[in-house]
């Protein structure tokens, strides 16, 4: 058998194609405050910072894909230096950006990596505070159905209102406001040219419209000029760590 026909009939690892990884970090953290001495992103997680093990669960560590982390201002003070450094040492590559200053919404912090986004490759935005429990054969039925389109969701069933959600029937997404069928947003993001992400949200942004005095990235879907899908997971392969209850609630699994 010639070496061009068995990498032919090799099996193809779909997350091999370039991808950005972004995870907007750069939030104050205030509901924790009061319950935990350190920064959100350093309060432990079985054993790691919450930012490490959100980023860790994504499993899309790869030579093709680069985790780009935003995080606060405060980064320079001896806590956060600890974290960059642990951020570099777990994801060897990644960019580390401070935002400076105050930002209205995760939105608005994910375009300060423009100079990382802006471009034809794969992006994925991902929420600094989650934890997923995919195995890689869900993770990869997920990338393949969200790569039909130019920009994929990824949902779950719930009718809680931390969440975004989508309407089915209109196609629009809304922020903190349980929809009928309860198609939640999970925190996780795909565009397939990282660029369209930029265009969209600057559109959002010009529009002045925010929600809940914030520009959250879920609604920059109703901006979006192409074609976007959906891909609904189960709530087992997701825990949502964004307040102290739900973040305890995780650790007494």
């Amino acid at each position: 058998m010639s070496s061009l026909f068995k990498i032919f009939l090799s099996p193809i690892n779909l997350l091999n194609i370039y991808m950005n990884i972004l995870i907007p970090a750069a939030g104050k953290g205030t509901r924790f405050k009061g319950f935990y001495d350190q920064p959100k992103n350093m309060i432990d997680v079985n054993g790691e910072p919450m930012l490490v093990a959100a980023a860790r669960s994504l499993g899309l560590e790869s030579p093709d894909n680069q985790y780009i982390f935003l995080l606060p201002e405060d980064f320079h003070n001896d806590t956060h230096k600890e974290l960059g450094a642990r951020l570099i040492e777990e994801f060897p590559g990644c960019k580390v950006l401070v935002v400076v200053g105050h930002t209205d919404g995760a939105a608005q912090t994910a375009i300060q990596a423009v100079q990382y986004i802006e471009n034809d490759e794969e992006l994925l935005i991902a929420n600094c505070d989650q934890i997923m429990h995919w195995d890689p054969k869900l993770k990869d039925e997920v990338f393949e159905k969200l790569r039909e389109h130019d920009a994929g969701i990824i949902t779950i069933e719930s009718d809680d209102p931390k969440h975004s959600y989508l309407d089915l029937l209109s196609g629009t997404v809304f922020e903190k406001e349980p929809q009928a069928g309860g198609m939640a947003l999970t925190g996780l993001h795909y565009f397939k040219k990282g660029r369209d992400f930029l265009v969209a949200t600057r559109l959002m942004m010009q529009s002045g419209i925010k929600s809940r005095g914030e520009y959250y990235i879920g609604p920059v879907y109703n901006w979006f000029q192409g074609d976007a899908g959906f891909y609904q997971i189960m709530p087992k392969d997701i825990s949502f760590i964004g307040t102290p209850k739900d973040l305890a609630e995780y650790l007494e699994k």
